[in-house]
Order: structure tokens, then C-alpha cells, then sequence
């Protein structure tokens, strides 16, 4: 694949789950805005409350279920379509050294680990969905809520807080949608303590049903070849500890002891976009040749200044994730302070800071010589 390629391959996937985020945000700011409203007394709101939770819960579920049916199709396209592009491509390599090439829809196989990870993958997204919550802290320690609990803490607390006079709504509206936006909606391993957002986890669950897969391909292909050695495939920004090992030539020992395949921090691990191919000697070229792989690892260890700090080409991409999700989550407060009715000045404070950060976002981009990803920022 080309560098970058199989970033992008489960980026579908994350937009579905960030659509169920936002609904679920924009779900509790809507309550909240009808009950401030509405509720004249704490025991008014009492009564009132079971019926709001009983329709969320049921709100909730439908969002859940139309992400899972968006997803599902999504995945059918990543694991046939995308896979099927890259066995094809390893037709060539069986022509030049002679051996018979069995076509995708007729490798049994194939299609069987295919099946198999596909019921994975979606197995793993329900479990996901099932479950979902927010992160909040709580004496300064962090603590975290399913939907339910949050729903309830949430809404009891600002209809309190307005109804006491403690605070206007304004301020808790802010107060909320920030809360919200930093934590982003989460899996929550409840067992462990561990959360991570809600589309980063299903963005996950893909690439490894995707990455076992390639894998199966690249050493059955490699068998069939007769051939123990893989190149690994290089791409710019890589962590340090990738990119000593990026773009070389390894038999599938070396790829283990050098490379970490395997491992969670290694080649195919957790965030890991490097993939390896078979190589036969005498039938494959090389990417790049060593003294490429040197010069171009040179470049990127060479820093860029910008506004007074250095920065090498893999602590400029993580500078730039770190502004995308500052971006994203401002942009939801936006949406979320907008459909809560907040007051004018409120809103033009929310999108000055916007426009502060996507201001440093394009500079710091040009300056560093990497291409912007605004879908990344998209809600």
C-alpha cells in the first residue's frame, strides 16, 4: 500500500462512531435545555425524570443500532474490497517465479479467515457499544459513568444548579458541553478502569481484524513463494522506535526479534500502519535501497522550527493529531453551545478559539511541509 493507505482504511468506521457520539452529546443538551425550561421545582423535575431517562434509553439504542448497521456495511467494504486490491496485487510476483496464482473469489481459505474476522470485528463493535460513557472529574480524580449514570448526574445537576440560583444557564450549559467535549463518548472496560474514546476504539477493533488478515495473505503468500523474507514497508513520520527498522528486508525470525511482530508496541501492533510483504530474492525489488532508507531517516530526524520550538518529522505529526483533536472537540462545543441556545457572546468566544487553533493548525501544517487532514476534524 501506498504510505498512509492503511491509516486511512478505518476511517469510515470512526465517522460512524463519532456521528453516535455527537447525537448522544446533542441528546443530553436538548434535555437539558427543555428541562431548564420547563421544570419549576426540584420535585416537578423528580417526577419528571424517569420518563426523560426511560426516552433517552430508548433514544440511545436507536442511535446505537443505526451506527452498528452503518459500520457493518463499512465493514464488508474494508475486509472484500480492500483486501481483494492487495492479494491481487501479488499475482505479478507469482508469474515471475513461476508458481500458480489462485484467484480471490476461488481461494476458500481466504474467504473463510475473511468471514471469520468480519464476525470478530463486528462482534467487537457491539461489545463496544454495550459499554459507553463519560469521564469526568470528581475531587480531582477521574471517574467514570456509563450513559445512564451520566444522563442522570448530568440533568439532575443542571436543573439544580438553575433552579437553586447557584448558577444562570448559560453557565451550565458551558459548564456541561465542556465536559462532554473533553471527555468524548467512551468504552469503558469497567473491570480494568481503561476508557478510550469511542472512535478511536472502533477504529481499532478494524485494523486488527484487518492487519491478522494481511497477515495470513503475506505468509501464506510468502510460503507458496518459497520464500522467508518480508519487506517492510516505510512511511514518513514513523515513531523513532519504527523507524529504525522501517523499509529493510527481514526473514520472519529478524521480523519478530528486530521488528517486534507480535507484540502490542511493535510491527502490526497497536497504531502501528507498517505492513510486510514477501520478498524473493532475484524476483522482487526493493522500495528503497539502504542509502535512501538513511538519507530519508536523516531528513526527518533534521528538526523545523516553528514559533520558537524544534520539531522532528514524527513530533511534528504528533503536534499536529494533537491540534486535530483540540479542533474537533471545539467544533463540537460550537454544535453543542448553538443547539443549547447560549448566549451570543458565549458563542462568538467558542468560535474565536476555533479559529485560533485552525489558524495554527494551517501554519504549523505549511511550516512543517505536512499535508493538512481536516477530516480528521470533521463532526
Amino acid at each position: 500500500m501506498e504510505p498512509g493507505r492503511i491509516e486511512i482504511i478505518p476511517q469510515p468506521i470512526g465517522d460512524d462512531f463519532a456521528e453516535l457520539q455527537q447525537r448522544i452529546m446533542e441528546d443530553i443538551v436538548r434535555r437539558m435545555k427543555l428541562n431548564a425550561g420547563e421544570i419549576t421545582s426540584s420535585a416537578d423535575w423528580q417526577m419528571n425524570r424517569l420518563q426523560q431517562l426511560g426516552v433517552s434509553k430508548q433514544t440511545v439504542k436507536d442511535y446505537i443500532k443505526a451506527a452498528l448497521n452503518l459500520s457493518d456495511k463499512e465493514i464488508d467494504k474494508i475486509y472484500r474490497d480492500v483486501i481483494q486490491e492487495e492479494y491481487v496485487r501479488n499475482a505479478d510476483l507469482y508469474t515471475k517465479t513461476g508458481k500458480s496464482f489462485l484467484p480471490f473469489a476461488e481461494n476458500k481459505e481466504l474467504q473463510a479467515a475473511i468471514d471469520a474476522v468480519m464476525k470478530q470485528t463486528k462482534g467487537e463493535l457491539v461489545n463496544i457499544t454495550r459499554s459507553l460513557g463519560f469521564v469526568t472529574q470528581e475531587s480531582g480524580k477521574l471517574k467514570a459513568l456509563d450513559l445512564t449514570a451520566y444522563y442522570q448526574r448530568t440533568l439532575d445537576s443542571a436543573v439544580n444548579d438553575i433552579l437553586s440560583g447557584s448558577f444562570d444557564y448559560n453557565t451550565v450549559l458551558r459548564r456541561v458541553t465542556s465536559e462532554m467535549t473533553n471527555s468524548g463518548l467512551r468504552y469503558i472496560d469497567y473491570d480494568s478502569g481503561y476508557s478510550n474514546r469511542v472512535e478511536v476504539a472502533a477504529r481499532r477493533a478494524v485494523m486488527t481484524g484487518f492487519n491478522q488478515t494481511m497477515s495470513q495473505i503475506n505468509e501464506k503468500t510468502a510460503k507458496d513463494l518459497g520464500t522467508d523474507h518480508y519487506e517492510v514497508t516505510w512511511h514518513a513520520g514513523a515513531r523513532p522506535d519504527h523507524a529504525v527498522w522501517q523499509g529493510r528486508v527481514y526473514n520472519k525470525k529478524q521480523l519478530i526479534e528486530i521488528c517486534g511482530l507480535g507484540s502490542v508496541s511493535g510491527l502490526k501492533g497497536a497504531n502501528c500502519y507498517h505492513d510486510y510483504l514477501p520478498f524473493v530474492k532475484g524476483a522482487s525489488v526493493r522500495t528503497y535501497t539502504d542509502e535512501q532508507l538513511d538519507q530519508m531517516a536523516a531528513a526527518e530526524n533534521t528538526p523545523k522550527k516553528y514559533q520558537g520550538k524544534e520539531y522532528t518529522a514524527y513530533e511534528a505529526k504528533q503536534r499536529q493529531r494533537q491540534l486535530e483533536t483540540t479542533m474537533r472537540a471545539q467544533k463540537q462545543q460550537i454544535s453543542l453551545l448553538e443547539l443549547g441556545g447560549v448566549a451570543d457572546d458565549d458563542l462568538i468566544d467558542a468560535k474565536s478559539k476555533y479559529r485560533v487553533t485552525s489558524q495554527e493548525y494551517t501554519g504549523f501544517s505549511r511550516t512543517m511541509g505536512i499535508p493538512q487532514q481536516r477530516e480528521r476534524v470533521r463532526i
